[in-house]
């Protein structure tokens, strides 16, 4: 079992994870959970772009060995990153020309950039947590399980909730449009309005 999440999780499998964390789960059991709903082990090393700006778009990270290792998921925690080609920054063009018009686009991308720019995350897991790790501190704040149990359990949204959602759509939980969201990244979820 893979014990770190995918590369840029979807946003089903963020509201799988949530709502395990919301449970009393530990983040790393969390993720575990999560992880045993993904269809494909491949979702570790790419993810789906959907943007008004542009056709869908699959982007893959390069691993040492080359894309076909991330078909054994019993090798996927010892893939090192490969820095041939130059995906980081088509990665980051390709985001960029496909969500750069959404208006919480700005937010989200410097963070990014400092992530995939940074050349010391030299295994597909570290790359992954650091991204993961970003997108559930932008999301949550600094939220713990119990009070994400209130999201699910309380119509009243609590404070972060509130203050994502409202830049979002203020009409609904941001939870509940987590948990609407099918096979596209968090991050062209986030980006939109």
């Amino acid at each position: 079992m893979v014990e770190f999440p995918p590369l840029m999780p979807s946003a089903r499998w963020f509201a799988t994870f949530l709502q395990a964390y919301a449970k009393g789960m530990t983040v790393s059991d969390s993720i575990i959970f999560a992880n045993s709903d993904l269809s494909s082990s491949r979702d570790f090393g790419r993810f789906l772009i959907l943007g008004s700006q542009c056709s869908p778009v699959t982007l893959s990270v390069a691993v040492e060995g080359g894309g076909r290792q991330l078909r054994y998921p019993d090798k996927i925690m010892e893939l090192k990153l490969s820095e041939h080609g130059d995906w980081r920054k088509n990665h980051l063009k390709a985001m960029e020309a496909c969500l750069g018009r959404k208006p919480y686009f700005p937010y989200i991308f410097p963070y990014l950039s400092g992530i995939y720019l940074d050349k010391n995350l030299q295994t597909l897991q570290d790359f992954n947590n650091e991204i993961f790790k970003f997108l559930f501190k932008f999301i949550l704040g600094n939220i713990n399980n119990s009070e994400i149990s209130r999201f699910y359990n309380n119509e009243i949204l609590g404070k972060r909730g509130q203050e994502v959602s409202s830049d979002i759509n203020p009409e609904i939980s941001i939870f509940e449009v987590i948990s609407n969201f099918g096979k596209e990244s968090l991050i062209g979820f986030l980006a939109m309005k």
